[in-house]
């Protein structure tokens, strides 16, 4: 067969080890914490396949977020992901977006946007529960991003010297109507022009 053409890219992988991920991914034994690791793990390693140049922000969240200090390569990069520790806290998209958008502006190790399109990966298993807009009753989402959050995100995703291709936001578990549900499309089409 023919090899793929390698492929550069900027990875900035988002994703929750609130406390709902200790609980059964419904397969093989795992948590969900574990089956988002081997995801995430070999999602790296398909782009490492390809042989280009690859960079990975990892940022991860439950009541809060935290994120590399900088871009690491595929090597570093499973090592933190293998690393993340399970957490007892809510689960905060807020503090994500927010984090994922500061490590996505950490330029040190992320590879040349002219050279290396930009994908975005952000996968959870739970409604926000906390931060955000709260749960005040002014027609805002529940613990949703803010406005202001999700007009910074919108603006990193359409710059186009950031050359991010794609935002791919995963729900899987618990999560109520995955395919329409107003927080995980926030996420990947924050200004909702389709």
């Amino acid at each position: 067969g023919t090899e793929p053409a390698p492929k550069n890219a900027n990875l900035l992988l988002v994703f929750d080890n609130s406390g709902s991920m200790a609980e059964s991914a419904g397969f093989g034994g795992l948590t969900k914490l574990q089956a988002a690791k081997q995801a995430a793990i070999s999602l790296l390693n398909s782009y490492a396949a390809t042989g280009g140049g690859v960079g990975v922000m990892l940022v991860t969240f439950n009541s809060n977020a935290a994120r590399q200090e900088n871009w690491l390569d595929i090597t570093a990069a499973i090592a933190a992901i293998n690393a993340t520790p399970q957490s007892g806290g809510s689960t905060d998209y807020q503090d994500a977006i927010a984090a994922a958008i500061h490590g996505f502006e950490d330029t040190g190790g992320r590879g040349d946007t002219a050279t290396h399109e930009g994908f975005v990966y952000f996968l959870s298993d739970g409604q926000p529960t906390t931060g955000g807009n709260g749960d005040a009753n002014d027609g805002l989402p529940d613990y949703g991003i803010t406005p202001a959050t999700l007009t910074q995100w919108n603006n990193l995703l359409e710059d186009n010297d950031n050359n991010v291709e794609h935002v791919y936001s995963v729900g899987f578990g618990g999560i109520p109507d995955r395919a329409n549900n107003v927080h995980l499309i926030s996420v990947a089409n924050p200004d909702n022009d389709g």
